[in-house]
């Protein structure tokens, strides 16, 4: 195994689900990756349509580009105060890197494209009204020192 840096520039979703009593949420993403490095963009308070403009960085590991594991961006709302619950699950998506038209191979920032969000795998998605994703990647050997800061 070979093992890549992935760097994942999450820029704003919209259409999330409403998981509040006001009818919006309080998201935050979180990048899955193998070994649980637990990497999360900062919580945009009561908002269906995050901004994020966040740069996260992490590790994986596969042979060539088209083995590689799918990037897994689940969505949560979290609930601030005194008795608040565990985040709720909102959706995911599941980015596969051999089937991104524009991903980096060095310190380019890529183009971004819409993903869909969804709540299951088998989830159908209204491409005019499901919640999407703006985002780009880049793939590098994990020895690679990006140029540009992540954070």
């Amino acid at each position: 195994m070979n093992a890549f840096k992935i760097r994942a520039y999450i820029y704003q979703a919209e259409s999330l689900p409403p998981c509040d009593d006001t009818g919006a949420s309080d998201p935050y993403v979180e990048c899955w990756t193998p070994d649980d490095q637990n990497i999360k963009t900062a919580v945009v308070e009561q908002t269906n349509n995050p901004l994020y403009y966040e740069v996260k960085e992490f590790l994986s590991e596969f042979n060539d580009i088209k083995e590689a594991p799918p990037v897994i961006l689940n969505f949560f709302d979290t609930d601030i105060g005194w008795f608040a619950s565990e985040d709720e699950y909102m959706g995911r998506a599941s980015i596969f890197l051999n089937e991104i038209d524009d991903l980096s191979t060095d310190d380019r920032i890529p183009i971004p494209k819409w993903y869909p969000v969804k709540y299951a795998f088998d989830d159908k998605h209204d491409s005019e009204t499901g919640p999407v994703v703006l985002a780009s990647f880049a793939c590098v050997e994990y020895d690679y020192d990006f140029l540009l800061p992540h954070e």
